[in-house]
């Protein structure tokens, strides 16, 4: 990046009532200044992200207990079906907390290799009818 981009003179401008750490004026910044206007917008852009976090962060508690009985409701179906032989666990996204509220919920079922390979194989189908 140069020295003369617009990006890099923006940096470099006073970017508060303070004066600029390199410079050896007193300048103040006012709204002639690149870093006002630059300063302005990221504090706009601050305060929409900080609104959106607080909306995010109530319906994602709501639609977390929701995801909580869903596993809890599955787990316990599944237990009175497999008793003792297998578990729900949840991965992915929501796993990991980095969810949206309109995120699926990945889970999977574990323990149930014992109980596959306890099941009897299907008896071979019947043979077809003679040709008549």
């Amino acid at each position: 990046c140069s020295a003369s981009s617009s990006v890099a003179s923006s940096l470099e401008a006073p970017h508060s009532r303070f004066r600029h750490p390199t410079s050896s004026s007193s300048h103040v910044v006012t709204e002639d200044d690149v870093g006002y206007h630059l300063l302005n917008v990221c504090g706009q852009l601050s305060g929409e992200i900080d609104a959106f976090m607080g909306r995010r962060a109530l319906a994602l508690d709501i639609r977390r207990k929701e995801r909580s009985a869903v596993l809890s409701a599955l787990g316990d179906t599944l237990g009175k079906i497999w008793p003792s032989q297998c578990r729900v666990e949840m991965y992915g996204s929501c796993a990991t907390q980095l969810d949206l509220p309109s995120s699926d919920l990945d889970l999977v079922v574990c323990g149930l290799d014992d109980v596959v390979m306890s099941i009897p194989p299907a008896p071979p189908p019947p043979p077809p009818p003679p040709p008549v």
